[in-house]
């Protein structure tokens, strides 16, 4: 990223060098791993970005650290709003993940999280925004109506893990 915007890699040397990053990502993902192991009543995460996004790099990233902490997870980068509704409805999942890049996604994202919280057939499903986005801007997200952000994968797992746990014990 840095290289790119400091101009000393050009379109093809980043395009290369995130095909291999997500083949890396990919050969991990198939790799036997012994972290917690997700069963039927592990929590749920659908992570999302927002169609015409060509970024997916990290929203796969997120996904990846999410089912290796336990989680089931599915993964939609390029989502028309209406695609993300019909699996909220079909689906109870516990978190919505969206990845932004691009001040131009946030009246998409606003869009997303008021109609998920209608649609969605769990009524407590919880919304984390993040993306380079967010991590210029962290103030977005509660203006948004996400529930919460994080500056990396490993803190969003922690702060969604606590919050469903304190919410599961408040009951």
């Amino acid at each position: 990223g840095e290289m790119w915007e400091l101009d000393t890699a050009s379109f093809s040397d980043v395009t290369i060098g995130l095909g291999r990053l997500l083949t890396l990502l990919h050969r991990c993902s198939e790799m036997p791993y012994q972290e917690n192991e997700v069963r039927g009543d592990s929590p749920s995460g659908l992570f999302v970005t927002p169609a015409g996004e060509a970024h997916s790099f990290g929203i796969h990233m997120v996904d990846e650290l999410f089912r290796r902490s336990g989680w089931r997870t599915l993964c939609e980068p390029n989502s028309q709003i209406h695609d993300v509704l019909a699996l909220v409805s079909r689906e109870s999942f516990h978190l919505l993940g969206i990845g932004l890049t691009t001040q131009t996604q946030v009246s998409f994202a606003k869009e997303l999280i008021r109609q998920v919280r209608i649609a969605s057939c769990n009524p407590h499903i919880l919304v984390l925004v993040g993306g380079s986005l967010i991590i210029a801007h962290p103030e977005e997200a509660l203006s948004m109506g996400a529930d919460f952000t994080a500056s990396d994968g490993r803190q969003a797992i922690a702060i969604a893990e606590t919050v469903l746990y304190e919410h599961a014990h408040s009951h």
